[in-house]
């Protein structure tokens, strides 16, 4: 029963919090600037670009200077809800025994410290 209750408790949490975590990400793949050692190693301005539109958030110059909200509103307008929720599949399979089994030894050790104090 409470392996079952975590189950649903994590997997709510996964979808309430996902296109947070999505954006977040996102922003965090943008904002990452690598310095290049010499002309010749830097990566043309084109093949970023097309990296930067594979995330499905814009152009580099304009997703520089936006913030989660321009993220979110991107995905958003490119996929509906399904651009939010893209890649869910792999975090709903790993929060579901994880959130199950913490809830479950969570409420056996409550039961046994209250069978052990006596309250």
């Amino acid at each position: 029963d409470s392996l079952i209750s975590g189950m649903a408790a994590g997997s709510i949490s996964v979808l309430c919090t996902y296109p947070l975590d999505l954006a977040r990400a996102q922003l965090a793949v943008l904002r990452k600037k690598k310095k290049p050692k010499d002309v010749l190693s830097a990566p043309s301005p084109a093949k970023s670009k097309t990296n930067i539109d594979k995330l499905g958030i814009g152009s580099t110059s304009q997703s520089s200077r936006k913030g989660i909200g321009y993220v979110l509103s991107s995905g958003f307008q490119q996929g509906g809800l399904r651009g939010l929720y893209r890649g869910i599949t792999p975090t709903v399979l790993g929060i579901l025994p994880y959130s199950g089994t913490a809830f479950t030894i969570n409420e056996q050790a409550k039961l046994k410290i209250t069978r052990i104090m006596h309250r």
